[in-house]
């Protein structure tokens, strides 16, 4: 099936394709070798992920399925559904239909903090995620690695609002810092807001930058459900450019 024509799949022609997928690593990879595994395990987080995500994404995810299976080994962790809806090059964001403004996060010391053997989560952050996935499109976008942070955000977003992940490879290092350049995202700059609590992070578009407070245990922080009126009223009035609003904030700071 070309690539055109999958654009206008079905869900249950989705459902079709990757049972497809399915069967052909059943029937030529080595049984219970790990690509066999990978792939059956991949697709079947696919096929439950139906209705709940962008088809343009799962279809995304499939395309890549072959090429992950493929450097799949036996001391291989197994990547997460939601990491395999990027690309491979950039822009690394596919085009879907999606909310108007897109809200990008940082990880570690902003929506939690690892402490000894535990990780512990921001105050208010299932409210934020929640509350603001209706408004926007979130990215996570951590300069950890691709293993770390998808283990973690099984606590961080537990009910998965965050369907799309870039990690440290999607990075750039200027003067050993790991930058995280929006313009990877292919997005337009004017709809895009990131909040990390490192400016360094996003220093090659600061205007579209909103720095927190690095958390690192305070259970009674509210950084998060304090940014929440702010935000929603960005995407509730259809800002046209939100580093206009984002320049009000912090000069009102």
């Amino acid at each position: 099936m070309s690539a055109a024509s999958t654009l206008t799949l079905s869900t249950t022609d989705l459902y079709h394709c990757i049972k497809h997928t399915q069967q052909q690593a059943i029937t030529s990879s080595p049984q219970f070798s790990p690509k066999f595994y990978f792939t059956v395990l991949i697709t079947n987080d696919l096929i439950a992920l139906l209705g709940k995500v962008p088809n343009e994404l799962l279809l995304t995810g499939l395309s890549n399925i072959q090429y992950i299976a493929d450097t799949i080994s036996p001391k291989s962790f197994y990547p997460s559904p939601q990491s395999l809806f990027t690309k491979r090059t950039a822009p690394f964001i596919p085009n879907y239909p999606h909310k108007m403004h897109t809200l990008v996060l940082d990880l570690d010391e902003t929506l939690g903090h690892r402490f000894q053997e535990k990780y512990l989560v921001r105050p208010f952050v299932s409210e934020f995620i929640n509350s603001l996935s209706e408004y926007f499109e979130i990215i996570l976008f951590t300069a950890a690695s691709q293993r770390y942070a998808d283990s973690v955000m099984n606590l961080v977003d537990p009910q998965k609002k965050i369907n799309l992940r870039l990690y440290k490879q999607h990075t750039i290092e200027i003067d050993g810092v790991l930058v995280k350049d929006l313009a990877c995202l292919g997005r337009d700059l004017s709809k895009v807001i990131i909040i990390d609590n490192s400016a360094d992070s996003f220093q090659r578009q600061p205007a579209n930058g909103i720095e927190i407070e690095s958390w690192v245990g305070d259970p009674n922080d509210r950084d998060l459900k304090d940014l929440l009126p702010f935000l929603i009223k960005i995407a509730t009035e259809n800002t046209e450019d939100v580093r206009i609003a984002l320049s009000t904030l912090k000069m009102n700071n």
